[in-house]
């Protein structure tokens, strides 16, 4: 599916294992609770997404665009709370706001790889 248009798609609980999206355009799309575990987002568009409740687990996310996403959900209590698992992505080369969670990736997006394959 590469180069595939989901701009603005609503793909909540979704479950994209291992799925081949790179350079697909996912901006603005609703990603809330869904899963890329493992998945290929090299080159992605995800600006703007909502990834709040979202496992990026060991996937692929070099190069991606990750600006202006959504991180934190809210809870009954009306706090918020970081919920994205980036947990040994790849993330080099990735554009990332201040937020985004790299310390548990296994490549963050300056290059530098922290050991967790």
């Amino acid at each position: 599916m590469r180069g595939v248009n989901l701009r603005g798609a609503n793909l909540t609980n979704g479950r994209f294992w291992k799925a081949k999206l790179r350079q697909a355009i996912l901006r603005e799309a609703m990603l809330r609770n869904t899963s890329f575990l493992e998945a290929d987002l090299s080159r992605a568009d995800l600006s703007g997404t909502n990834l709040s409740r979202t496992s990026l687990a060991y996937a692929n996310l070099e190069e991606a665009d990750l600006r202006q996403t959504i991180l934190y959900a809210t809870g009954s209590d009306g706090r918020h709370a970081l919920c994205v698992n980036a947990s040994h992505a790849s993330l080099r080369g990735a554009k990332t706001g201040p937020s985004f969670p790299v310390e548990l990736a296994a490549v963050r997006p300056d290059g530098t790889e922290t050991g967790l394959k």
